[in-house]
This record gives structure tokens, sequence and C-alpha cells, in this order.
């Protein structure tokens, strides 16, 4: 939102404490706020009604994407949200993107350190290795006080990754779509000399990469936010109710997500506690794309590295939040962010927000 009102927008902002939008709307100078909830799937609407683009920040998306969705696809306006959460990715580009498509408005999920520059080194990897590359393979790693034990988690992230672990993931393999669990494969990395481990995900690079290059067989994209423990977490089905078990990793989801025991769909009124701003400023993001051919040959790799990720993700959004209203997104539907604003285009946005090749 705050880079929204620096470009110069014009922003009402929304949520369902009017105390909170008020203070919210004086500290940047009187914004236009409209009380909603997604308790309320009207009052969502409602806020969306006259809006040139409807950006979504409220999650765990798969219990809650869903209202933001239809209201935007009502109003045949743009819609963008920083989900990471991969049944929702799945549900956007196989749902909702159709019905989108049919309204002659584009859906951007994933506007943020997930998947953007996944999908920005792949396209930049695959475009150096021509037509030879029927595989890339895509990797996410964080330096600082990584996440290998969460502390860096916001609770708004710990929540979506609660609510999305258990579910079936899915990667293109074989030229479709294919459906399996979490973290069933081990992905490995070449990081500055060292190698580095990641457990699969879904991502939207699974659907867009694909459409960029039609060669294109496989798509892996690996999260390395465990280290060395990937393994591990592979071998235990990842992520979801096994990991959990786990008493280090447990507690701290819970802690930190803000979760006691309360039944999934239903909403804490607690804000969960997120990272120190020193924590945030001290992270950085580091992304490796590596184009193969059918024979596992290495023909290019691209290597990026970004500032912390939620400063990255708010200023994603805020450009395609711009670029959305002045609407300057190419095609309709689901779609995924170098389709939406060309390979150029977006690769020079994200230098200029500190996200570059290394």
């Amino acid at each position: 939102m705050a880079d929204l009102v620096a470009r110069g927008q014009d922003v009402r902002i929304a949520g369902r404490s009017r105390d909170r939008l008020e203070k919210l709307s004086r500290e940047h100078g009187g914004l236009d706020l409209a009380v909603a909830d997604v308790e309320d799937p009207p009052s969502v609407g409602r806020a969306a009604d006259g809006a040139s683009a409807l950006v979504t920040t409220v999650g765990p998306f798969s219990w809650w994407g869903h209202i933001a969705a239809e209201a935007a696809i009502e109003r045949a306006i743009p819609y963008i949200d920083i989900t990471g959460e991969p049944p929702f990715v799945r549900e956007i580009f196989e749902q909702y993107g159709p019905r989108a498509a049919e309204a002659g408005s584009p859906m951007l999920t994933a506007m943020g350190y997930d998947y953007v520059p996944g999908n920005l080194a792949g396209a930049l990897a695959l475009e150096a290795a021509g037509r030879e590359a029927t595989r890339v393979d895509i990797g996410y790693f964080l330096t600082g006080e990584t996440t290998r034990d969460l502390k860096s988690l916001s609770g708004g992230t710990l929540r979506s990754l609660r609510a999305s672990s258990s579910a079936k993931q899915f990667r293109w393999h074989d030229g479709r779509i294919q459906t399996e669990r979490s973290a069933r494969r081990v992905l490995d990395f070449e990081l500055e000399g060292r190698n580095q481990t990641a457990i699969s995900i879904g991502a939207t690079e699974h659907f867009s990469l694909p459409r960029l290059h039609p060669e294109l067989r496989t798509v892996n994209v690996g999260l390395g936010w465990f280290g060395p423990a990937s393994r591990v977490v592979s071998l235990a089905s990842a992520i979801g109710e096994q990991v959990e078990r786990l008493p280090v990793v447990s507690g701290l989801v819970k802690r930190a997500s803000g979760d006691h025991e309360h039944h999934p769909r239903t909403k804490s009124r607690e804000r969960p506690v997120g990272p120190s701003e020193a924590t945030m400023d001290a992270a950085r993001g580091r992304f490796v794309a590596v184009a193969r051919d059918s024979s596992g040959r290495e023909l290019a790799s691209v290597r990026m590295e970004s500032p912390n990720p939620y400063g990255l993700t708010g200023k994603i959004v805020g450009w395609a939040a711009e670029h959305a209203a002045a609407g300057q997104i190419s095609g309709v539907g689901a779609l995924g962010p170098v389709e939406a604003f060309g390979l150029e285009p977006l690769r020079a946005a994200c230098e200029s927000f500190g996200l570059r090749e290394i």
C-alpha cells in the first residue's frame, strides 16, 4: 500500500477494523477507506466497487482468497494477490483464471517474493538456453537470520504455510500439470560455490513458463528454507502434519502464527507475531534458475539476489497495481508476471527494486 501511495496512485484501503483503517489513512495523508471483512463477502465486493484494480493480502488464501477473487471477477477488474500457497495458486490458474478471461480481466497471483523472482530468473535462463531447453530447475533461498528455524517468518506467512502444507501440490512434468505430495523431491543447486538443497513445491512457474517456452517438458521449483534438513523434511512428506510433530517446528509455528487450537477456518482476532525490522532488513533472497536439455546437461543458469522478501513484495505489488490500474497488462485470465508485463520491462522494474543478477 505504501508503495502505491508513493507512486501517486489513488488508493482505497479496506479491512475489518475501522480504527486501524482511520489511523493508516491519516498516516498516508487521508486515504479513502472501506470497512470490509472476509467473513462478510458482500462487504468485500462493496469495497471493490468502482476500483480500477483489486489488491488483496488477506490470508491464508486457501481459506479466504476466493472472496476477493470472486469480487474482482464479478466486477471485471484486474486482480492481484501476494499468496505463496500452492493450492491457491492452482485454483487461480485452473478455476478462476478461465472465468476472468471470459470477463476480459487479468489475474496476477503470487506477485511478490513468491513467485516473481523464479519466473524472472527462469525466463532469463530459458531465453539464454534456446529451444534445446526442455527442463528448468528453480530454487528459492534466504540468507541472514534464515527460516531454517522459522523465526524470521511473519505470522501471516506461517498461517499460510499451515493452511496449505498438508494439501496436494503439483509440478509441470512430461508436458502437463501433475499432482504430487508436498516436498516429494529434493532438488540440488549450486549457490556461492556450495551445494544447496531445496524441497519441491508447486508455484506459478509450473503454469507460466511452459507458455513462454513450449519446449519445456519439466519445471522443478524448490524451497530452500530448511537448509541441510531438506532431505529429512522430504522423507517426512514435508511441511505438513508430520513435520509439525517435530517439537521445535510445531512450537514455533503455533506461537508465531497465533494458532492456539482454533478451528482451521476460525480467524484469530489477535495480530500474529512477525519478524523484527532488523531481521527483515538483514534477510536477503537468493534465487537460482538452471535450464537443461533432455539429457540433463546444463545449458544456461541465472542467479539473482534481492533485499528482504517483505520489502521486495511491497515494491512488486505497487508496481504491478499501478500498471493494472492503467490497463497496461498484456492478456486476460490467470497470467504469470513475464506474460503480463514482458521480460525486459519486468527485469528493469525488478532491478530498480534491488532484485538483480549476481
